[in-house]
C-alpha cells in the first residue's frame, strides 16, 4: 500500500512509519513543520481541502497521528479542536475525495471508557470531549465507503528521536524531586509505542472499521510510579490517597484555580477524581512486561 502518515514526525507517528516500511509498504510523512524525514509540510487545521485531496491522489490509506501545538495562542477548547479534531476530519475528508479506501486514527482510551462507563462523567474534561469529537466526526466523514479504525491508546511508554510521551516529563520531575509521592487508588492500562504502531498498520492491512483498544499491562497508579522510580534509580515511598481525600483535594484545587483565574487545563482540575480513582483497565491485547520501555522513557525524559 501507499500510506500517508499525518503527524509522522511525532512519537507515535514515527513508529507507525517505521512499522509500515518494515512490512513493505510505501510511506510518506506529513507534518506541520518541515524537518528531516518530513515529505510534506502541511497544517491540516487550516489546509485547503481541495489541495489536500490533490496531495493524497494515488494513496491507498492515511493515518492520523497528530497532536496539540501548545503555544498558548488559543483557548484550551480551541487548541484541542485545532490539534485533534479539525486536522483529523480534514485528512479523512481529503482522503475519501482522493479515493483512499482506508484510514486509521490514533485516538484515546478515554473514548472507550466514556462509552462503556458514562457514569464516570469523563466528558466533563476538555481533553476527553475533544477526543470524542475527533472519533465521532472522523467516522461520520469516512462514511460507508471508507474503512476507519480508531486505535484507543492508554498511557504509552517508549521514545522516538527527540520525542517522549507528553505526560512523562512531569512525572519524572516529580520522581526526581524531594516532594512526597502520593497517588490515587485507581489504575490504568499501559502500552508501548511499538504495540500502537503494530495495531495501526495491521488495521490498515485488514481494512478494519473497528475501535481497537491496545494494552499490554494493567497497573495501579502506585505500581506504575514505583516501576518508574526503579527505572530512574531513585528509591521512593509511594502512598495511595483514599478516594474521599482525592475528591476533596480535586475540589479544593478546582476552587483555587477559579479564584486565581489559573489557565484552563486539558483535564478539569476540580474533577480529576472522576478519572484517576477508577481502574481504567483494558483487556490485554499482547500481555508482556514493559520494564524496558518504562526505563527508556524515564531515562529520556527531562
Amino acid at each position: 500500500m501507499m500510506i500517508m502518515v499525518a503527524g509522522g514526525s511525532g512519537l507515535l507517528g514515527h513508529h507507525v512509519v517505521q512499522q509500515a516500511r518494515l512490512r513493505g509498504h510505501e510511506v510518506a510523512v506529513m507534518a506541520r513543520t518541515r524537518r528531516p524525514g518530513v515529505d510534506h509540510a502541511v497544517d491540516l487545521a487550516t489546509a485547503d481541502p481541495a489541495s489536500s485531496a490533490e496531495l493524497l491522489a494515488g494513496y491507498d490509506a492515511v493515518v492520523f497521528a497528530g497532536g496539540v501545538l501548545d503555544d498558548g495562542s488559543e483557548s484550551v477548547e480551541d487548541r484541542l479542536r485545532s490539534g485533534y479534531v479539525d486536522p483529523a476530519v480534514t485528512l479523512v475528508r481529503a482522503a475519501r475525495s482522493a479515493g483512499c479506501s482506508r484510514a486509521v486514527l490514533l485516538g484515546s482510551y478515554y473514548v472507550h471508557f466514556q462509552r462503556t462507563h458514562p457514569e464516570w462523567r469523563l466528558a466533563r474534561h476538555p481533553y476527553v470531549r475533544a477526543r470524542l469529537s475527533q472519533a465521532n466526526e472522523a467516522r461520520e466523514v469516512a462514511g460507508p465507503e471508507m474503512s476507519l479504525a480508531t486505535i484507543q491508546i492508554p498511557y504509552v511508554f517508549g521514545v522516538a528521536p527527540g520525542r517522549v510521551p507528553e505526560w512523562s516529563n512531569f512525572w519524572v520531575k516529580w520522581l526526581r524531586s524531594g516532594f512526597p509521592m502520593v497517588v490515587p487508588t485507581g489504575g490504568t492500562a499501559v502500552t508501548s509505542v511499538k504495540a500502537v504502531a503494530e495495531a495501526a498498520v495491521t488495521a490498515l492491512e485488514e481494512r478494519s472499521n473497528a475501535d481497537i483498544p491496545v494494552a499490554e499491562e494493567n497497573l495501579s497508579w502506585k505500581d506504575m510510579v514505583l516501576r518508574m522510580a526503579a527505572a530512574s534509580g531513585k528509591s521512593r515511598v509511594v502512598r495511595e490517597v483514599p478516594t474521599p481525600v482525592l475528591r476533596r483535594m480535586a475540589q479544593f484545587s478546582g476552587a483555587v484555580a477559579k479564584l486565581t483565574r489559573a489557565p484552563e487545563q486539558l483535564m478539569d482540575i476540580g474533577h480529576l477524581d472522576d478519572v484517576y480513582r477508577h481502574e481504567m483497565y483494558l483487556d490485554l491485547t499482547a500481555p508482556r512486561s514493559l520494564d524496558a520501555e518504562i526505563a527508556e522513557t524515564v531515562q529520556a525524559s527531562r
